[in-house]
């Protein structure tokens, strides 16, 4: 299986061109901003949640609306949402450090 096939369309059209012209960092940090985009998108959540809290409200038993599309295997569903959770905390602190690092205060 190509790794084209396991992204999604707009995952695709924003930041695959980043990939392949070597700008990895760039090109994943966009791709989270497009997940959490399109999370958001769906309005389902009241609140204005974002990163770790946006996926555990999203990811939840009770949620019919939102399911993530594993296509490695169903029963792996826990493991992607830990990994979504897990991928967007360390984004947003990252994300935070460098315009710490950035700011000239």
């Amino acid at each position: 299986m190509d790794l084209e096939e396991l992204l999604s369309p707009r995952i695709l059209k924003n930041c695959w061109q980043l990939y392949l012209d070597q700008h990895h960092k760039n090109a994943a940090r966009e791709a989270i901003i497009q997940v959490e985009l399109a999370l958001k998108e769906k309005k389902i959540v009241k609140d204005k949640k974002f990163g770790r809290d946006l996926i555990s409200n999203l990811f939840t038993a009770n949620n019919k609306y939102v399911k993530l599309h594993v296509p490695l295997g169903e029963d792996l569903q826990d493991d992607a949402k830990a990994l979504f959770k897990g991928t967007f905390a360390y984004y947003r602190n990252y994300s935070q450090f460098l315009e710490t690092i950035q700011c000239d205060c």
